[in-house]
């Protein structure tokens, strides 16, 4: 059996999908994106994200609904949806980008992971940027990314085949709505960053306003250059603290680039040799730089 699930993320396209194509070469399919409860609600979003999202889901699910795939919007946790999904439509492959996000998107696809494997369920991501999983720091990386760069595009699915009983046609025309997920509309920008930006001479506002300036008119609730002044200095305090300096070393050692020239952490300075931090060169005294053999792609590496 071949049914399978292609899982959108961030990659709300056509153009370019490898999970997508995967599935139009199979039996029946079926799209899914899953909106999770919690981030409408999170530090990390915005009205104005989940409103963008929205509008890019619609044109999107007219494309699918063109070539015969249907695609469905959900609201849940992704093991409870996929869950509810297979009692519908008991499909055997899911199909996904990896994506690279914030830590509760990693452990969501480590749950999904896991419940795939419980249930016999074969879950095939396909990368589609330059981060490369499990990499303990970046020696190797160069040749990865550049192997994934010159990959050819993947064409764009001509038609698929739905899954029974989710026929384009037959699913809700409509999108989630912001009040439907408990998402408040995006504010206005602040009046007076407004006035600045249309209208710096001031010649509306004291026409149509002029009580500005005046008693009769209520004080600022926030001075915006003190708090900005404020939260800089707070951000540049954290700055420079010893916890703040080793975690920037931690991530150099683990992410930065290995043609720098910038000195190891721990190190007492001095510009670093391509013998031992290169991507590319083969570290021979000679000062040439040997081309390697790229390493074999395999997806995201160990991945779980």
């Amino acid at each position: 059996m071949n049914d399978a699930v292609v899982w959108f993320k961030r990659d709300l396209r056509l153009a370019d999908h490898a999970p997508l194509a995967e599935a139009a070469h199979g039996d029946a399919a079926l799209a899914l994106f899953i909106i999770k409860p919690a981030w409408p609600g999170s530090t990390e979003c915005h009205p104005r994200h989940v409103a963008w999202l929205l509008q890019c889901l619609a044109p999107l699910r007219d494309a699918l609904a063109a070539r015969g795939l249907p695609l469905l919007v959900r609201t849940g946790e992704a093991v409870e949806v996929l869950a509810a999904l297979r009692r519908e439509f008991n499909f055997a492959r899911l199909f996904s980008h990896a994506e690279t996000g914030p830590g509760w998107s990693y452990e969501r696809d480590k749950a999904v992971a896991r419940w795939c494997r419980a249930h016999g369920v074969a879950w095939t991501e396909w990368p589609q940027t330059g981060v490369v999983r499990s990499l303990t720091d970046r020696r190797g990386w160069a040749a990865r990314w550049q192997q994934r760069m010159d990959a050819p595009c993947v064409p764009v699915p001509t038609g698929f085949k739905a899954a029974p009983g989710f026929a384009p046609s037959s699913l809700p025309s409509a999108m989630p709505t912001l009040r439907e997920l408990e998402v408040s509309p995006a504010p206005d920008t602040p009046p007076a960053k407004q006035a600045l930006d249309h209208d710096p001479q001031g010649l509306y506002l004291r026409q149509w306003l002029p009580e500005l300036g005046t008693a009769a008119y209520p004080k600022p609730i926030v001075d915006e250059r003190s708090a900005v002044a404020a939260a800089k200095e707070r951000l540049y305090g954290l700055r420079r603290t010893h916890e703040a300096h080793a975690e920037a070393g931690a991530i150099q050692h683990k992410h930065g680039s290995r043609k720098s020239g910038l000195p190891p952490p721990g190190s007492q300075g001095g510009r670093a040799t391509s013998g031992n931090l290169s991507d590319n060169s083969s570290g021979n005294s000679s000062g040439k730089r040997t081309r390697r053999t790229p390493p074999a792609d395999d997806g995201q590496g160990q991945l779980f």
